[in-house]
């Protein structure tokens, strides 16, 4: 059952690891800003350059957030915390590099085009082709120009060499999914492995479970990547990234496989520069328009965060209405007596939305409410999700629920305790039918868990 869109904070975000990335990154983080992120999760790999002097700007005004992330080859790990710490904060992840940009066709929003495909297909993960650009037979670089600006020729859409049998170049997609439905980076930062009868697919509604997509399709969003830029910025990354023993070798058959100045394509910059059009007036100050636009509302969440509870309540102005211990004491009864007569229909498939609340309550007792208000409705959610396991929970649901489990059994709250008795009475049924289905994996996966409930409901007694 899909969640209510007001409570996330973010309805799409983008997710990038960096490393000495300060000559491209203010131009990558305006293009997406423009065309539709909400926010970045940036994942700084021991930047030596003057990178944080340049994200700082975006960082004061809450536009992006900057992870430290040390030690090498990291990308799979840096994905992988980004959908456990902040998947219940945004809607929608996309997994890019910031020499890649999201390019939608037709003047629409990213959001735009990525909604209709996931509305009319029903999927958890949209997979988009890239389109290479090449050096445009520049040799040496020019940071005083973009990346945009600069590189305007690229590969054919049908370049797609073989590596193994393996199709690259522009059948190579990378992904914008829902992060709840992803269970986790494995092995390739193109794509992800998803729960159980979740998948993901191109923007013709194919299912791909690879990362390539063949034939390339680039008929409603596709995404610029400019690997090469100059043949002086190549051999600066590869130095930068590689090793010395494979520095060279890289550098030469790296920047000729992938200097592809075929197609003449100036779109991007024409989307580009009309999207400033529309969105910034002349002489006004962009990354203010940003921040506002793109500020967290935080009444619209707190108004969906209490409708999601409970559908039936509704006040005028609700932070006025509980700032009173009063109205708290009424509002949490009322909502018991609700929870014990609502139909069973009312919780069912509603685990991952109970468990959004929870995360919004959290954030809204930062500073939004004050503790004792953020507290209860907390507590109102962690009571919401044992219901769920009363009404039928699907599989899905029940993964999202074992997910979090750390956190929600550290939780102060008589409900704690609720979750690990009900987990104990579900669980085991989803144990009995991998067990029938033959599927090992799973079946040990489960039981390991389900033993660790059993330890810990024994201790806490």
């Amino acid at each position: 059952m899909d969640v209510d869109k007001n409570l996330f904070m973010y309805d799409l975000a983008a997710v990038t690891i960096v490393h000495d990335e300060a000559p491209y990154i203010a131009e990558w983080l305006d293009y997406h800003l423009l065309a539709g992120v909400d926010h970045f999760l940036i994942y700084d790999n021991d930047s030596a350059d003057n990178f944080r002097e340049v994200i700082k700007p975006y960082a004061e005004k809450n536009l992006v957030t900057v992870i430290p992330y040390p030690k090498t080859s990291r990308q799979l790990e840096a994905y992988n915390d980004a959908i456990r710490y902040f998947k219940y904060f945004c809607r929608r992840m996309v997994f890019i590099d910031t020499d890649e940009f999201i390019f939608p066709q037709h003047g629409k929003s990213i959001s735009d085009v990525t909604e209709e495909i996931f509305n009319a297909t029903n999927a958890a993960g949209l997979v988009i082709n890239l389109r290479n650009f090449g050096s445009s037979n520049f040799e040496k670089a020019d940071y005083s120009v973009g990346v945009l600006d600069r590189f305007t020729r690229r590969a054919e859409d049908t370049w797609a060499p073989l590596d193994k049998n393996i199709p690259s170049g522009n059948a190579a997609v990378k992904t914008v999914a829902d992060p709840r439905r992803i269970k986790l980076f494995s092995d390739n930062p193109h794509v992800p492995e998803y729960f159980e009868n979740c998948c993901a697919v191109n923007e013709s509604g194919k299912k791909i479970s690879m990362p390539f997509s063949f034939p390339v399709t680039a008929d409603k969003i596709v995404i610029n990547c400019y690997v090469t830029k100059s043949r002086e910025e190549y051999a600066e990354k590869v130095h930068r990234r590689e090793t010395a023993r494979f520095a060279a070798k890289n550098e030469l058959t790296g920047f000729d496989a992938n200097d592809r100045n075929e197609i003449s394509d100036d779109g991007i910059l024409q989307y580009r520069d009309q999207l400033r059009i529309e969105q910034i007036p002349a002489g006004s100050d962009a990354l203010k328009i940003f921040a506002d636009k793109k500020k967290v509302a935080n009444s619209k969440l707190f108004k969906a965060l209490v409708e999601s509870l409970m559908p039936d309540f509704s006040k005028r102005n609700l932070r006025e209405y509980f700032a009173l211990p009063k109205n708290r004491t009424t509002y949490f009864n009322e909502l018991i007596k609700f929870y014990k007569k609502a139909p069973a229909a009312f919780f069912q498939g509603k685990a991952e939305t109970f468990l959004t609340c929870l995360s919004v309550s959290a954030y809204l007792k930062k500073g939004y409410l004050d503790a004792q208000t953020g507290a209860m409705f907390e507590e109102a959610s962690l009571n919401a999700l044992c219901k769920t396991f009363m009404a039928s929970i699907p599989l899905l649901d029940a993964r999202l629920v074992i997910a979090e489990l750390p956190r929600l059994l550290a939780m102060p709250y008589a409900a704690a305790g609720s979750l690990v008795a009900v987990c104990l009475e579900i669980l085991p049924q989803f144990v009995d039918e991998f067990r029938k289905q033959g599927d090992m994996k799973q079946f040990e996966e489960l039981s390991y868990i389900l033993s660790m409930l059993k330890t810990f409901a024994v201790r806490v007694r």
